[in-house]
């Protein structure tokens, strides 16, 4: 099952709205293709959700990753890594992006250390479930290495969730549900029960 920009403009601009009422940081960033944040005024595939957050993770450098073990220790807007507090702790900076291709959300992310170094491939997969696609990739509208979750097989397993009887405006909360949970970024539950549209 696939969404077309609009409707993924119209959810992304839906979630951003309901976390901002719940204080969480996701924010809508508009690239060169529009001034009012409005989908009907936004280049096709230029705009994306995008949040930045220090967690702690004891098993991110030692072992992969099968189940989730983070825990927030605070959300963060500016650049530098040099706001984090220990050792054991990584600056997650998250892009959701539109496909033009597939049409369909992907997931673009970096991870850092401390001393603001990127994780390598080596840690990369340490953090993402086994059995997820990662490619390091050109960010498409940035211009920088990011590191994404292939969107070869999204319109496949949407469209077996949406078979239960889901509500298409409620794609992109379902999918984000889904693809945080498996590069090991914490969403609030809270966020995604009050971002499904009734």
């Amino acid at each position: 099952m696939s969404l077309t920009w609009v409707e993924f403009c119209e959810q992304a601009l839906h979630f951003e709205k309901v976390s901002a009422y719940l204080n969480d940081s996701w924010c809508w960033i508009a690239s060169s293709g529009g001034s009012n944040n409005t989908s009907s005024e936004l280049r096709k595939g230029f705009g994306y959700l995008a949040k930045k957050m220090v967690i702690t993770n004891d098993t991110i450098s030692t072992e992969p990753q099968k189940s989730t073990t983070e825990s927030v220790i605070e959300e963060s807007d500016p650049a530098s890594a040099s706001q984090l507090p220990n050792h054991n702790s990584v600056l997650f900076e998250v892009h959701i992006l539109y496909s033009i291709s597939y049409q369909v959300p992907v997931v673009y992310f970096n991870v850092f250390h401390p001393n603001g170094k990127p994780f390598q491939l080596d840690e990369i997969q340490k953090v993402v479930k086994e059995g997820v696609i990662i490619t390091q990739c050109e960010h498409p509208i940035l211009n920088v290495p990011f590191w994404s979750v292939h969107p070869c097989e999204t319109k496949v397993f949407m469209a077996e969730i949406f078979t239960s009887g889901l509500e298409k405006s409620n794609y992109l909360v379902s999918w984000l549900s889904l693809v945080l949970t498996s590069i090991s970024f914490p969403i609030s539950s809270v966020l995604l029960s009050a971002a499904m549209r009734k």
